[in-house]
């Protein structure tokens, strides 16, 4: 595989961007690099490899994280990934909604896979009908969600994401009164 059109300025883009994010203080950007493939021989995951690897290169010099987010792929691909390009610099943004793609299992299994890399996560549910959810009214377990990344260490924020599209400010208010509810028991 070539390499694609325009990448060279997207990779110098994203370099600025966490640049910028360490100066302002918050040092964390979040991406979706495009689908890894497992095999690490194919074209598509030499090219992702080589883009994403100068970029956490570059985060390890402003002092800023790349988080990819989950979901494209399963949550061991990830790991494999993030271990093959070896720079503490890579994290990741975990998405629970993404990941029912693989299935409600792979919500909790991936945070047990990538607990030491998550270094920021969505709040974000998902209907199976309607591929959309306010927090608390899909399939994500959010209890055991919740439980996982306790475990693992993790104390960041629950970044809501809403996708309804449908009166998305009361969606929010929702999830975050279900976030509380939830959080205060556990």
């Amino acid at each position: 595989m070539d390499v694609p059109e325009g990448l060279e300025e997207r990779v110098s883009k994203t370099k600025k961007v966490l640049e910028m994010a360490a100066e302002m203080g918050a040092p964390i950007v979040t991406t979706h690099p495009g689908y890894i493939p497992e095999d690490v021989n194919d074209s598509r995951y030499r090219v992702i490899r080589g883009s994403v690897g100068e970029i956490a290169k570059y985060g390890e010099e402003v002092g800023a994280f790349f988080a990819v987010e989950t979901g494209m792929e399963p949550s061991n691909v990830l790991k494999k990934f993030i271990e093959d390009v070896g720079s503490p610099a890579l994290k990741v943004n975990f998405d629970p909604a993404n990941l029912l793609r693989f299935g409600v299992d792979e919500v909790v299994r991936g945070v047990d896979l990538l607990g030491p890399y998550i270094v920021h996560t969505h709040a974000k549910d998902r209907n199976p009908e309607t591929g959309r959810a306010t927090v608390g009214e899909g399939l994500v377990p959010w209890e055991a969600y919740l439980q996982a990344l306790k475990a693992q260490g993790f104390s960041g924020w629950l970044a809501l994401e809403d996708e309804t599209g449908v009166d998305v400010v009361d969606s929010l208010r929702r999830g975050r009164a279900f976030l509380e509810s939830l959080i205060s028991r556990l």
